[in-house]
């Protein structure tokens, strides 16, 4: 019930109570160190490198530049001795829908945001808002998307074709001239064993897009190229996966379905299950 519960986006039940043990911080401010990176292989040295540091990501271009993608890697541990305090600081708010994100906007804010971090400090410290979640400088960000927002579209492949994996759908986005707005990498652990959850042993890459007409049909040729590489789609942001990819992702799903029938489990479903063949 547990390996069905966890991670099984609601389909066992509602869990009523829980608990979570929490790594303890001393702090509020995160000793940082960044690294300007201008090819695909020094991510991926740096995420080798830096494998035991606690909090590392990783910003991609999705724009070939001279034929290969630049990135910054960021790592960093909690301070010390600092103080632990709480702070907001969205600097900027956007008051109503404006759709300003292109293929252009994002052409010249990555080259913007890769040369002002290019020029910036490299190493210090900053508050856990700035390094967890630096879009919230801008309160209601995800107006600039205009009425029809975005779509994230999160995969995750194993260790060991990473690195030809994303790079085919980086490819693959460039000649279909389809950027992400924000691509965020990251290095996970080893896989559990609950048997619809996400992580496995592998790299993670998180992908912004507008949503507009085109973006299923882009979507579903990432899919292709996922299933090929052994991959995974994350289904918590997930809302137009096929039952198809869904089996071809997720090889233990049919457990789901064994735990459902096994305790009479038949009340609770979503369009996700229905969607992907869960309530079949």
């Amino acid at each position: 019930m547990f390996q069905a519960t966890c991670g099984g986006m609601g389909l066992t039940g509602f869990i009523i109570e829980a608990e979570i043990k929490c790594k303890k911080i001393k702090s509020s401010k995160i000793i940082f160190n960044k690294i300007i990176n201008y090819n695909i292989d020094e991510v991926f040295s740096c995420f080798e490198k830096f494998m035991g540091s606690n909090y590392s990501v990783a910003w991609l271009d999705t724009k070939k530049n001279k034929n290969n993608f630049k990135s910054i890697f960021i790592h960093g541990e909690f301070c010390e001795k600092s103080k632990l305090s709480l702070n907001n600081n969205s600097i900027l708010k956007i008051p109503f829908n404006i759709k300003v994100i292109n293929n252009l906007s994002i052409k010249i804010f990555n080259y913007l945001y890769f040369f002002w971090n290019s020029l910036s400090m490299k190493k210090g410290k900053t508050s856990y808002e700035n390094f967890f979640y630096p879009l919230d400088k801008v309160k209601n960000w995800n107006k600039l998307y205009g009425k029809d927002g975005f779509l994230q579209y999160q995969f995750i492949v194993p260790k060991e074709n990473a690195k030809e994996a994303i790079l085919e759908v980086l490819d693959y986005l460039n000649k279909a001239n389809y950027l992400s707005s924000l691509a965020v990498l990251k290095l996970h652990g080893k896989k559990n064993s609950n048997f619809i959850s996400f992580p496995i042993s592998g790299y993670s890459l998180a992908l912004d897009f507008p949503y507009n007409n085109k973006i299923n049909l882009i979507l579903t040729e990432l899919d292709k190229i996922i299933s090929k590489f052994k991959g995974r789609v994350y289904l918590t942001k997930d809302s137009r996966l096929t039952s198809y990819f869904f089996k071809k992702f997720y090889l233990q799903f049919e457990e789901i379905i064994k735990v459902r029938k096994k305790y009479n489990i038949f009340n609770f479903s979503s369009n996700q299950s229905k969607r992907i063949g869960i309530d079949e």
